[in-house]
């Protein structure tokens, strides 16, 4: 599947753990990956040295709470986070806080009112990334299309220590052998999930959030519940999910996912128009954004969004994607926080009338006419987040690329066939 896989010294390398237990998968790729897990976390001009773990050395207990509830709830994705530690020889404490730091700085925060100043001065972005779109059309003249595409935004320096890993895990679970595979980005030393990747069933993106109103004491860290989703083998069951843990989330995030197959489509408002209220069954791709905020400015906290299946041909001029952002779009009653990139990429993509293939979704993630605030970010002032790699899902064709340079000029680094996996 990555027959032309980069080195290790190379741009965003990938690798493929042996088949073992989630302990054994997270020593692995720990031990794989050991250089770029330690030389990030070692380097004094990021903001895990010089604000992260100040903070943790000054409050020796502070990790605590997490580390209960995640054990409680997620023994095995601990067990992978101390196979982390272990293979790459670094403190478990360390790799576990890279795995919540979204949850460690709305705490530093809530400590030290001077942290704004503190974060300038050791230059920590709030960068707020990442950009979905969804193309979805089942038509007789112009043929089906089903593509989701994501860009995922962070500080560049997570960019230079990323990886790509294929997890084969097995492992007894409620006295069943639980056996699956799950490919994704990762930022050095954490799980997958949080950004982009996909299993046998389902391809995923997520999209973080900025609600103001978070769980900083308790709560149930993101990065945990996103790499529960990456394990569904449907759409509902990836909802079911999210809904299970929604109470408790520490923050907000959302998910985008599509099916990698057809599937039965029962919601009315994914149907095109001519299928609506038939009882015959109509198979298609089904595609879907599900928000989720912590449910303390309201009782509800999360919200599905079915991307409705569309009709491109001469006649009909709606368009056929949907693109979605930093910000909430459906779930309401959220408070935010300043979200600026968010919104001006929003405002950027509503000139886009009609994205139909594989190279108007380029075109799309690599524009930048947005000189501040672009799709395709650069991290160049006023806009602190750098588009670190993209990765667009022709669904319809089983084809995957993953771009590291702007897709719209760039070839990608990865070319795909999930008909080889």
């Amino acid at each position: 599947m990555f027959d032309q896989a980069p080195h290790e010294d190379q741009p965003l390398p990938f690798f493929e753990t042996p088949i073992g237990t989630f302990y054994q998968v997270g020593y692995s790729i720990g031990e794989h990956f050991k250089t770029r897990i330690k030389n990030y976390l070692n380097r004094s001009d990021l903001p895990f040295q010089s604000i992260f773990l100040p903070f943790i050395r000054e409050n020796p207990n502070c990790l605590d709470p997490w580390i209960q509830i995640t054990s409680e709830l997620f023994p095995h994705y601990m067990d992978e986070i101390r196979g982390l530690a272990d293979g790459s020889n670094t403190p478990f404490e360390w790799i576990f806080a890279l795995n919540m730091l979204n949850e460690l700085r709305s705490k530093i925060q809530k400590h030290h009112q001077d942290l704004e100043e503190k974060l300038k001065t050791t230059q920590v972005p709030k960068v707020g990334g990442c950009s979905e779109v969804f193309v979805l059309s089942d038509s007789v003249s112009k043929g089906e299309k089903a593509i989701i595409a994501h860009n995922e935004d962070a500080d560049k320096s997570m960019g230079e220590y990323a990886y790509i890993v294929k997890s084969r895990y097995s492992e007894k679970c409620n006295n069943a052998l639980k056996s699956f595979t799950i490919v994704a980005y990762h930022y050095p030393g954490t799980l997958s999930g949080n950004t982009f990747g996909w299993n046998d069933h389902l391809i995923f993106g997520t999209n973080g959030k900025s609600p103001l109103n978070v769980l900083t004491d308790k709560g149930i860290p993101r990065c945990f519940i996103n790499r529960s989703v990456y394990e569904s083998e449907s759409i509902e069951e990836a909802l079911e999910t999210l809904k299970k843990y929604a109470t408790q989330s520490a923050s907000g995030f959302s998910t985008n996912i599509s099916t990698r197959y057809k599937v039965d489509i029962h919601e009315e408002s994914a149907k095109i128009q001519s299928k609506r209220n038939q009882e015959a069954t109509y198979q298609f791709y089904r595609m879907c954004n599900i928000e989720l905020a912590p449910p303390l400015e309201s009782n509800i906290y999360i919200s599905m969004y079915n991307v409705p299946i569309g009709i491109e041909d001469d006649t009909n001029h709606e368009p056929i994607h949907y693109a979605h952002f930093n910000h909430y779009a459906h779930l309401k009653g959220v408070t935010e926080g300043n979200v600026p990139s968010s919104r001006r990429r929003y405002e950027r993509s509503l000139s886009f009338k009609n994205i139909c293939d594989e190279d108007g979704v380029r075109q799309f993630l690599g524009d930048t006419k947005d000189t501040e605030f672009p799709l395709f970010r650069r991290q160049q002032f006023p806009d602190k987040g750098k588009t670190l790699a993209t990765m667009i899902a022709n669904v319809g064709e089983k084809k995957i690329k993953i771009y590291v340079g702007n897709p719209k000029y760039e070839q990608p680094l990865y070319d795909i066939d999930l008909t080889q996996e």
